[in-house]
């Protein structure tokens, strides 16, 4: 479904996907296609060069939304949210979808960023601007959440630190 042959058909962001022949395996048919190609293009990844980029890009946003979605359910735990749950957890055939373990059995991203934000000891950071751009010199206050779904008391020391893209300490 991924070939330069396809150029004639109808495409969304000039890429080479066959979308009548995707849309038949993608969930609510062209707009679930539409759709997953726009909100990749939007927030991942606007230069996609290959078939590769296109599913790992996929698969970052739908780590992101459902480690960012559980984190927030999990700080509001029994006020008033009581729990969450997962609707699409295997693909039954391939291609990119919403579950989180695809047609080969094979975990995706969003599987581990699911496990990890249902931890039973859990830290997240409870920073509701993430998607926007901050201002610079704007002072950053990031509230640090530890949820504990023990039975016990944990004791335990949160070094919390921001790092530049070379690794420094900012």
């Amino acid at each position: 479904m991924w070939s330069h042959k396809n150029s004639s058909l109808v495409q969304w962001h000039n890429l080479p996907i066959n979308i009548s022949a995707y849309s038949y395996l993608s969930s609510f048919d062209y707009d679930g296609v539409a759709s997953l190609l726009d909100r990749v293009n939007e927030y991942v990844d606007r230069h996609i060069r290959s078939i590769q980029d296109l599913v790992d890009d996929s698969q970052l946003y739908q780590a992101f939304l459902l480690k960012y979605a559980t984190e927030a359910y999990r700080r509001k735990k029994y006020d008033p949210v009581n729990g969450t749950r997962i609707w699409d957890y295997g693909e039954v055939w391939p291609g990119i979808r919403w579950g989180i373990i695809d047609y080969f059995r094979a975990p995706k991203m969003g599987y581990y960023s699911l496990k990890q934000a249902q931890a039973r000891l859990a830290i997240n950071f409870a920073y509701e601007e993430v998607l926007e751009s901050q201002t610079s010199g704007k002072k950053l206050v990031i509230p640090v959440w530890v949820i504990n779904d023990y039975a016990e008391t944990v004791n335990a020391n949160i070094v919390c630190q921001i790092h530049d893209l070379s690794g420094h300490v900012l």
